[in-house]
């Protein structure tokens, strides 16, 4: 990796940290309780180390071989995993190896399964989320608003070796490009409303397009790739 590509990383993150600031401010917000995902789904170990040099810790991936991948030519760095992507059941006994959290629960199957490997591993508790598909939209996993509650209870109820943590959530791509901090969707706030009440009621929302809206409607993490590494490689 070039000189110039670690100098573009740290500029992102340096003009990311300044959005961040603005939308806390704006929102009346602490900054330091906002936290950053990086998002390193299809981009290299080598931009990893690159992003935790410039100041990241938590990275976000989407499919479990390259999670573990990572994990493994990064492990002198102490770095934290965050599963992002849709669970599979043969992959969860790798993620809970590998992984620090899981961020898309979206089945008490899955969430059962966890328990289970979490038990083995003796890595109890295991942060884990519900991920929310808000708008129903057939491209994406995760539960609706009406069936996450449900979700929630057993999880608290059955499962002693999972700590729950609230709601993640992708909201759809037209309604987050057209958001803004002046206008909140009305979908972000019943988001916020729903992770009140899930687990310890935290909320992941929010990405390079409309971390400010997110920010503003009272998102506890936001997750971000694009504006901090560039265009994902094909």
């Amino acid at each position: 990796m070039s000189p110039e590509q670690k100098q573009n990383i740290q500029s992102s993150y340096e003009q990311l940290d300044k959005r961040i600031r603005q939308a806390s401010d704006n929102a009346g917000r602490n900054q330091e309780q906002i936290r950053l995902i990086a998002v390193s789904k299809r981009h290299s170990a080598k931009q990893v180390r690159a992003a935790y040099q410039a100041g990241l810790k938590d990275f976000g991936e989407n499919y479990a071989q390259e999670l573990s991948q990572k994990q493994a030519e990064l492990h002198d760095l102490p770095l934290r995993w965050v599963f992002l992507g849709q669970l599979q059941s043969n992959k969860i006994k790798r993620l809970v190896r590998d992984a620090d959290e899981i961020m898309s629960i979206a089945s008490f199957r899955h969430a059962c399964l966890i328990d289970q490997y979490v038990l083995e591993s003796g890595k109890s508790p295991f942060p884990v989320w519900i991920c929310v598909n808000s708008a129903s939209e057939k491209n994406k996993g995760g539960v609706s608003f009406e069936e996450a509650p449900q979700l929630a209870e057993r999880i608290r109820a059955e499962l002693e070796n999972l700590d729950l943590m609230g709601v993640m959530a992708i909201p759809p791509h037209e309604l987050s490009a057209a958001s803004s901090a002046r206008e909140v969707p009305e979908l972000y706030r019943r988001l916020r409303k729903l992770a009140d009440s899930t687990g310890r009621g935290l909320l992941s929302l929010g990405m390079s397009k409309d971390l400010e809206a997110a920010i503003c409607a009272g998102s506890d993490v936001i997750r971000i790739g694009r504006d901090l590494f560039g265009e994902r490689p094909d």
